[in-house]
């Protein structure tokens, strides 16, 4: 093989790079948050140890402790503090993520209670 064969190769790999180089830039920076999932019936040992509020997400608002509360007002009032974060069960995901990730840029010691879900297992047909 000459240099003539080998160099649209070289050129084609040094483009593949730079691409891959430039994409792998342009990805989004994803940061883990580190929480303490509770269930029912166990988050009480983590919510008993100091003075601690509760926010409560649900399709109609969320709240602090009962009152109701906006994203932008949360930081401000669960600063430093522990915080327990109860998200209804019809709740999506990605709005739950984002509360937590506002509760966690706070500095607050964010805890998730999720209720115990028990997978019903038959035994065999019924009625036999």
């Amino acid at each position: 093989m000459d240099a003539r064969t080998i160099l649209p190769l070289l050129d084609l790999f040094c483009l593949s790079v730079g691409a891959l180089v430039g994409l792998l830039s342009q990805m989004e920076h994803v940061t883990s948050i580190p929480i303490a999932l509770a269930q029912v019936g166990q988050g009480s040992a983590i919510v008993t140890q100091g003075e601690f509020v509760i926010v409560t997400l649900a399709e109609d608002g969320m709240t602090l402790d009962g009152e109701p509360v906006s994203l932008e007002e949360l930081p401000a009032a669960v600063a430093g503090r522990q915080v327990v974060l109860r998200p209804a069960g019809d709740m999506p995901t990605q709005e739950t993520l984002w509360v937590l990730a506002e509760l966690a840029k706070t500095g607050a010691d964010v805890s998730i209670e999720v209720k115990e879900v028990r997978d019903v297992v038959s035994s065999g047909p019924q009625g036999g």
